[in-house]
């Protein structure tokens, strides 16, 4: 179940909130995968690197004779990964560890919260602020020149940590869309309608979750009169996919949409 999302990101927009819904709806077999992948490849990123500046240098060079940055004494994917295989198995339980607060968060709507003058609101999931003490955490365990470095490493650590969290919100709406799996589009949908909407405005929502690929609806909360249970229990009219309504543990009959009125 989701609490409100109104309130509950550091950045806006419907696909923002998608990604923090997919977050905290998807099932745990898909999200710890994600994360603890997108921690592993962080560790090859250095060697990635020094492939891609050799690549450019080569190409803008022209044929002129240029030394190339420093790399790893061999290149090959074999090796570099035998070398640094700890740092990405570090890497990806930290990733692991703020997945699981990142869902925390999407779930029970806690989020840490900067105001900035009367007017701006900055909020910022459990998860983002543990992928960036994780990964500088893991530096400054295993590398001396992280430590050497340590000032270098707190600064950029937030920033690793917010790219983190875009790729794995990429790969989780990547799976959504080949499995066709709308648990996040419906739960953000039943968010949305039962603001704009007239006869809904007498709900007092406490939390909205999807079941079955967001196919079943649970919604928890107040509804004030019949109109606005006659309201919820057309939601499978209203939100595509949407085939069940179960509010406040009780599995509403679907109704038929209404009528405008003068037609039969």
């Amino acid at each position: 179940m989701v609490g409100d999302i109104e309130r509950a990101f550091s950045r806006q927009g419907s696909e923002v909130h998608l990604s923090e819904l997919r977050a905290g709806v998807l099932p745990l077999y898909v999200t710890l995968p994600v994360a603890f992948v997108s921690g592993f490849l962080l560790s090859l990123f250095p060697w990635a690197l020094g492939i891609f500046l050799r690549l450019v240098l080569a190409v803008t060079s022209q044929g002129n004779a240029v030394e190339a940055p420093p790399t790893y004494e061999d290149a090959s994917f074999t090796s570099v990964l035998t070398e640094v295989w700890p740092y990405g198995v570090a890497f990806g339980a930290a990733c692991i560890a703020a997945s699981l607060l990142r869902r925390y968060s999407a779930r029970r709507n806690k989020y840490l919260v900067l105001t900035v003058g009367q007017f701006a609101e900055f909020r910022v999931s459990y998860g983002e602020v543990g992928t960036a003490i994780g990964i500088a955490a893991v530096l400054l365990a295993m590398s001396q020149t992280a430590r050497d470095l340590s000032i270098m490493v707190v600064i950029l650590s937030p920033i690793a940590g917010m790219l983190l969290q875009d790729f794995q919100d990429w790969l989780l709406r990547t799976y959504a869309r080949l499995t066709s799996n709308q648990v996040a589009e419906n739960v953000y949908s039943v968010w949305e309608i039962v603001r704009s909407r007239e006869e809904a405005r007498g709900t007092k929502l406490h939390a909205v979750g999807a079941r079955c690929g967001g196919r079943v609806l649970v919604v928890n909360g107040v509804v004030s009169d019949e109109m606005t249970l006659d309201f919820f229990s057309r939601l499978p009219n209203m939100i595509h996919g949407v085939e069940r309504v179960i509010l406040n543990g009780q599995e509403l009959q679907s109704r038929p949409p209404m009528q405008p009125k003068g037609t039969s």
